[in-house]
């Protein structure tokens, strides 16, 4: 009889036998065999499931069956495990059956003396097997050592049994041995362990492969390494392993996550730009974009995958968009203009840019495209485009204002300036008709005072009242000084639009003429086309409107000037706002205005009459005034003293130099200022006493008279035909200064400096200034007395 298989072979003895129990068990332990006793096939079969049983000895007659059924069902669990059938008699169709069904041993056993017999034979099979088996570990160990894979075998525990010298090197380890006891889990990357220990269960457990599953494994010394992992059941040494064959993708890994990395990068870069980018292969059909397309088309990354180019454009755009793309394959590149449609059916005009895509061998694969929203660039281009036509605008009414300017230099008469407006106007640009009109006298209607242009009896075939409640554009621009631009089909244009449209018109701008506060009218532009550029329009047309409203006030002072009927006005104003006010009120005295004169560097020089002679009360009320910049006394009296002022504020002075009017005196006290104008015969009164009071708080006419001639203005005006303005000013600042006095009160050199010029400047101008003078004086008497002798 052999040697035992192995030192403690665990053999499991199934069914009742007549065999004397303590010889079985003595049998065995001689033989050093485990005897385990199971009383039931049942628990035969679980005890080689839990891996006990390493033979089996079964008696045939079983209290759940019999020998041959438990041989079927345990070559179903194990194919390889020893099995003895033990029958009580020879039977020869059992043993047929057994040696059919696989049996390793059978053997008809009759007496107790074929206990040791029993024990012989599974002595025999088992050393049989672990022959068999040592051969087979043999060859195993030797293909394991020659593959350059590395592969590693472990028990259920996940110790490590045997390793070839390529896992060593993967952990760098010197010897493979060297890693033989060691729990594999100490070299596996503690986030990939749970996953191991699942993937050790299945293969010893449930006898099943897996992976190949990717892990990291971190020696000890060095860096961790990716690797990818199959892991199969085994048998070593009679016991289930895992065996383990394993790459390293360490480097593949690597270069996959700097291709990831870089296709990120590429990713990224594309999605930060503003414009659409595109990849579509020959046929059209979308394989790559970034996120703006996504965004702007609407469409999420899925509905994109594979959609044709032609469904992000509106149908009328498609064979351009073919054409483009074909252009592309076929030349290298294309650029047109598309209209893009997104998923919500909303569109917007875009630029398509295309070039070729080819692979390393030069094959055309497909084409790259960006689209860039053009809807800003068409915008700009609307602007430059209305800006030409604006520039083209100012330029035509600047070339109007330089002509009325030019013709203002001659112009004899207001109606002359209107004239000249209405035929300019009415062939200029778009305008087919103007015309300008003014309340009458009685401020009941507009009356025309120029027209020009084709109007085929226009203004004879409207009226247009001042009381009238449809708000016609030309009172609202009247009454609004603002201009108005109507298209004949708004309502407010209702009254006259048969009249218009039968002559043709579309629309009309009006346009108040003003100037400051005075208002002399409307002027009135018809046009055959609809106003595309109304803010246009309504900007250079009010500003023109100022222009001839500043002309009809110019026409309007030189009538006044050489008119020889005037109205003279007193007048009554009470405003806390007003200069002469305010200072009257501050320095708590009346005063009177001696003479105005402007300066060249738009301030005002004043001379003031004050029953003050309080030099601390006068500079600490001056003070108060930002606008005066200076100031001095000029005369010293016993009741009353003069005032030089320098300041920045006219007051009332102002607003009357623009209107037409003459001052002939101005007083003020705390309450009220009080003066005096002249204004020509043709003056409305109540629009020129209105425009005061559209300034004031309190206006109040207190007479009006006519008078038949002009008189001489006692504020300066006389010598305007005389002298220049320098020479009007220093002879005016000498008289009041006193130099003409004896003994003289300021010397040359004193007023040349109150002007910042030199002494002898100052005197050149005054000599001048009396030369002219006593010219106009000489000859006029010379000729009174020719006249005189003539007579």
């Amino acid at each position: 009889m052999q040697g035992p298989a192995s030192p403690g072979t665990a053999i499991v003895h199934v069914g009742s036998s007549d065999l004397p129990e303590q010889r079985v068990n003595a049998a065995a332990e001689r033989m050093v065999f485990d005897v385990h006793d199971a009383d039931s096939g049942e628990h035969a079969v679980d005890l080689v499931r839990e891996g006990v049983a390493e033979a089996i000895v079964s008696r045939y007659s079983l209290s759940d069956g019999d020998g041959l059924e438990l041989l079927r069902t345990v070559r179903d669990v194990d194919t390889d495990i020893p099995f003895v059938l033990v029958a009580a008699d020879g039977d020869e169709q059992v043993a047929s059956e057994a040696v059919a069904a696989g049996v390793d041993g059978y053997l008809p056993v009759d007496d107790v003396d074929a206990v040791d017999a029993v024990v012989e034979r599974v002595t025999e099979l088992l050393q049989s097997t672990v022959s068999r088996t040592s051969e087979g570990e043999r060859r195993y160990r030797n293909l394991l050592e020659a593959s350059p894979a590395p592969i590693n075998v472990f028990d259920r525990t996940g110790e490590i049994l045997y390793s070839n010298q390529a896992v060593a090197d993967l952990l760098g380890i010197d010897h493979p041995a060297d890693l033989e006891g060691d729990s594999i889990f100490d070299y596996i990357e503690v986030a990939d362990r749970e996953v191991a220990r699942a993937e050790l269960a299945s293969v010893i457990e449930e006898g099943e492969t897996v992976g190949p599953t990717q892990m990291t494994v971190c020696p000890d010394d060095g860096p961790c390494r990716d690797i990818q992992v199959a892991t199969a059941p085994g048998e070593y040494q009679g016991e289930p392993v895992g065996q383990a064959v394993i790459i390293d993708v360490t480097e593949l890994r690597e270069a996959e996550r700097e291709l990831r990395s870089e296709r990120r990068f590429i990713e990224n870069a594309l999605d930060t730009l503003d414009d659409g980018f595109y990849v579509v292969d020959p046929e059209g059909r979308l394989v790559r974009w970034n996120r703006a397309l996504a965004e702007t088309t609407g469409y999420t990354d899925a509905e994109l995958d594979g959609m044709s180019l032609d469904r992000l454009i509106v149908g009328r755009d498609i064979p351009a968009l073919e054409s483009g793309l074909q252009t592309a394959l076929d030349e290298g590149q294309d650029t047109r203009e598309l209209t893009m449609v997104t998923k919500g059916g909303e569109t917007m005009p875009i630029e398509a840019r295309t070039r070729r895509l080819t692979d390393e061998a030069g094959t055309v694969i497909g084409a790259v495209g960006i689209s860039r929203g053009i809807a800003e660039r068409r915008e700009r281009e609307r602007q430059l485009t209305a800006q030409r036509e604006q520039l083209s605008m100012l330029a035509q009414t600047n070339q109007l204002v330089r002509e009325i300017n030019a013709a203002l230099v001659t112009a004899e008469s207001r109606a002359e300036v209107e004239s000249l407006v209405c035929e300019r106007l009415a062939g200029t640009g778009p305008y087919q008709f103007a015309w300008i009109g003014a309340p009458d006298r009685g401020h009941q209607r507009i009356v025309p005072r120029a027209a020009a242009g084709t109007d085929e009896g226009y203004l004879d075939a409207i009226s247009i009242s001042l009381d009238d409640e449809q708000q016609a554009p030309v009172v609202r621009a009247i009454r609004t000084n603002e201009v108005q631009t109507n298209e004949i089909t708004d309502a407010a244009f209702e009254p006259w639009r048969q009249a218009a449209q039968a002559r043709g018109f579309e629309s009309v701008i009006t346009i108040p003429l003003s100037f400051q506060n005075a208002r002399y009218g409307v002027l009135a532009l018809y046009s055959g086309h609809r106003s595309d550029n109304i803010e246009l329009e309504e900007g250079v047309l009010g500003e023109l409107g100022e222009t001839v409203g500043a002309a009809i006030n110019t026409a309007e002072r030189k009538r006044a000037l050489l008119a020889a009927p005037v109205v003279e006005l007193e007048l009554e104003i009470a405003d806390e706002t007003e200069f002469f006010n305010r200072f009257a009120a501050a320095l708590d005295r009346a005063i009177t205005l001696e003479r105005i004169t402007p300066c060249e560097d738009g301030a005002t020089t004043m001379y003031l009459s004050v029953a003050c002679r309080e030099t601390d009360r006068v500079e600490a009320v001056c003070e108060q005034f930002p606008s005066i910049d200076d100031w001095g006394w000029v005369t010293d009296g016993r009741d009353t003293s003069i005032l030089k002022l320098e300041t920045t504020e006219g007051g009332v002075v102002d607003r009357l130099a623009t209107h037409g009017s003459v001052l002939e005196s101005l007083s003020a006290t705390p309450e009220h200022c009080t003066l005096t104008v002249q204004v020509p015969s043709s003056t409305d009164v109540r629009s020129f006493v209105k425009m005061l009071d559209d300034s004031y708080d309190t206006v109040r006419l207190r007479s009006r008279q006519q008078r038949t001639g002009r008189s001489q203005p006692a504020l300066g005006t006389q010598l305007d035909d005389l002298l220049t303005d320098r020479q009007q000013q220093i002879l005016e600042l000498a008289y009041d200064g006193g130099y003409f006095e004896s003994p003289r009160v300021q010397t040359g050199q004193d007023l040349a400096s109150d002007l910042g010029i030199s002494g002898p400047t100052f005197h050149t101008h005054l000599r001048a200034a009396q030369r002219h003078i006593f010219g106009e004086l000489l000859s006029s008497e010379s000729h009174s007395e020719t006249e005189s002798e003539s007579e």
